[in-house]
């Protein structure tokens, strides 16, 4: 075997070992844990004109329920969400609608097993509450 061929070799192994390293560090945990994800929808139910979503915050704490619950009325509008597009009635036009009830939980382990850590309500496509407290009109 030549220089290269050696040298390759080398090479491989420094790679590998590198990886080995870094992942029985806890390395790929600490790279899930640092970066925040966008909050994303994973369900979508729609009876009767009433519509439920249940989100995943991606995130350990919501520091601001209700920039955070504007942030998603804004991501359902403009249908933004990574895992499923909202499509039909009113949703096209930018709009919401009529009824719209949205579970939030921190992460996806959460959906089952604890409560949410906020609801949001919509009522006549207007009127917003956040965890049972009205907060204002969005005309």
């Amino acid at each position: 075997m030549d220089k290269r061929g050696y040298r390759r070799i080398y090479g491989l192994w420094a790679i590998l070992a590198a990886v080995m390293i870094f992942f029985c560090s806890g390395g790929e945990k600490s790279l899930k844990e640092g970066k925040e994800l966008a909050p994303d929808l994973v369900r979508t139910v729609s009876i009767d004109g009433s519509h439920y979503l249940t989100v995943v915050a991606y995130r350990d704490k919501i520091q601001d329920k209700e920039s955070f619950a504007w942030m998603l009325l804004e991501m359902y509008r403009q249908d933004s969400f990574q895992t499923i597009k909202v499509s039909g009635g009113s949703r096209e036009k930018g709009e919401l609608p009529e009824r719209l009830y949205i579970k939030v939980y921190l992460h996806k382990e959460d959906i089952g097993e604890s409560d949410p850590v906020c609801q949001i309500k919509v009522e006549g496509g207007e009127r917003v509450y956040l965890d049972g407290v009205e907060k204002r009109d969005i005309r």
